[in-house]
């Protein structure tokens, strides 16, 4: 289940408020005025991200050692070449990275 936008953009709104109203007390800000300090920093304009451990694109292999890759298998991620496109390469990528494809796989919240 994909967190509701508005919920995400609340949390990381809480986590920074609180981050900064307790830099301001520490920094002998009086409470009410770090509190309005607070409430006018407009929202971050963050959005959540699929990392490619939980893309439903991610093509998952094994490697010596035990060690897991991932490679993008988006269509828009892909480099076609030789002479008739037939020949294709994934980028690999670590488990934490995102781009702009990424699509959570079906029961993976």
């Amino acid at each position: 289940m994909t967190m509701d936008k508005n919920v995400f953009h609340l949390k990381k709104r809480i986590k920074y408020a609180g981050d900064v109203h307790a830099r301001l007390l520490d920094a002998g800000w009086d409470l009410d005025t770090a509190a309005l300090f607070v409430d006018g920093i407009p929202d971050a304009d963050a959005e959540e991200v699929v990392r490619c451990k939980e893309c439903q694109f991610v093509k998952r292999h094994g490697r010596e050692g035990g060690i897991v890759g991932y490679y993008c298998g988006h269509p828009k991620n892909k480099f076609a070449y030789g002479r008739s496109g037939n020949c294709v390469f994934f980028p690999p990528k670590k488990a934490n990275d995102f781009c702009s494809y990424g699509e959570r796989r079906d029961g993976n919240d």
